[in-house]
């Protein structure tokens, strides 16, 4: 992309994330989740962030934000304290603007230019936007948890069934992959240097486990019995209660449904599983083993040779566990 289309990109996030901010007054200072920080704080940490970078390390100015570093910074302010410790929702928001704004005119004088290593490859921009756009969607997390808490009397019309496992699977023929970034200034830095993946022949399923696949786990007991969970997951699952995914619930009818950011909705029989984690899906597979052989998650070397050719469908959708995760 060219460094005009970076820098619109960067000022679309920031008007994402301030604008999301800006519609949800009566939430930005609650935090809905002991895992997730109130809506108010990711919009400070991403523009007090923003500033450092581009007001401070890349035009050498001092920012007088100083001393928000102690609640901006993640590793100086514990989550249980981020909420309390936020301005009012319309100072946040003005700051938050005006910081943006600052910020933009700052980095267009150096664009184009290669003399300072962040402005080289136009890596700022890369890592602002990506910074934004990963916020942006703890945000959506956020709102979803609330949606979660705040459920009620949703009536199912289209009740959840379950039916039997087909799960359909492409060959991965042996051979040598490539694995990793070939760029050097772009990837996170457990996605490069780019090297070899040997593998032989390997079955992957072509698509994510859906709804309905799930659903005849949990009603054959799986999520009762030991034999499925690692140590760790069955500890966590015991620890916590968990019966089902994180986002379905229960109508009075005991028919399963959905919530999303915009509350609840129909489960879809097809649509991959949404809400699980590493754990479940190691018990998923292990308890899928019983009519489809050795079935297990796959390695992320093995995920992505898949996905480079072509093997994969519907992928994108929701988070796709592998064995190493």
């Amino acid at each position: 992309m060219t460094p005009t289309t970076l820098f619109t990109l960067l000022s679309d996030y920031q008007h994402k994330v301030l604008e999301f901010c800006e519609g949800h007054a009566e939430d930005y200072n609650i935090q809905y989740h002991p895992d997730l920080s109130p809506l108010g704080w990711h919009l400070g940490h991403c523009v007090y962030t923003e500033t450092h970078w581009i007001r401070e390390q890349l035009s050498g100015i001092s920012s007088p934000d100083q001393k928000l570093t102690r609640y901006y910074v993640p590793e100086l302010a514990n989550k249980s304290d981020r909420a309390g410790a936020l301005p009012d929702h319309a100072e946040l928001c003005q700051w938050a603007m005006e910081r943006q704004q600052e910020n933009l005119e700052l980095i267009k004088n150096h664009q184009g230019s290669n003399s300072h290593p962040l402005m080289q490859h136009n890596f700022i921009f890369h890592f602002l936007i990506q910074h934004y756009a990963q916020h942006f969607e703890i945000m959506h997390m956020i709102l979803v948890q609330k949606a979660l808490q705040e459920c009620d009397n949703f009536e199912v019309k289209q009740p959840l069934l379950s039916h039997e496992l087909n799960i359909s699977t492409t060959l991965l023929e042996a051979g040598s992959y490539n694995i990793g970034s070939q760029t050097d200034f772009l990837p996170y830095d457990n996605e490069y240097p780019c090297h070899v993946f040997k593998t032989g022949d390997i079955n992957i399923a072509d698509r994510p486990v859906s709804n309905s696949e799930f659903l005849l786990f949990m009603q054959q007991s799986a999520y009762q019995d030991q034999e499925y969970w690692s140590e760790e997951g069955w500890y966590w699952k015991e620890k916590f209660d968990v019966s089902c995914p994180e986002f379905w619930l229960k109508d009075r009818q005991q028919n399963w449904f959905g919530i999303d950011i915009k509350g609840p909705h129909h489960l879809d029989p097809d649509h991959p599983v949404w809400g699980i984690n590493h754990y479940e899906a190691q018990a998923f597979a292990l308890w899928a083993s019983l009519d489809h052989g050795q079935a297990r998650l796959p390695h992320e070397y093995e995920w992505e040779a898949a996905s480079q050719n072509d093997c994969l469908e519907n992928t994108g959708l929701v988070w796709e566990w592998c064995q190493n995760s």
